[in-house]
């Protein structure tokens, strides 16, 4: 069960990186890296 947590908290920080990346290309303000 951690390996499969850790898989899915990999895969959600990864849509979080593309979310990011899109936010700066439309120069919209990004959430702050905790």
């Amino acid at each position: 069960e951690d390996y499969l947590r850790a898989r899915l908290a990999a895969c959600e920080a990864g849509e979080l990186e593309v979310v990011v990346h899109h936010s700066d290309l439309l120069a919209l303000p990004r959430p702050v890296e905790a």
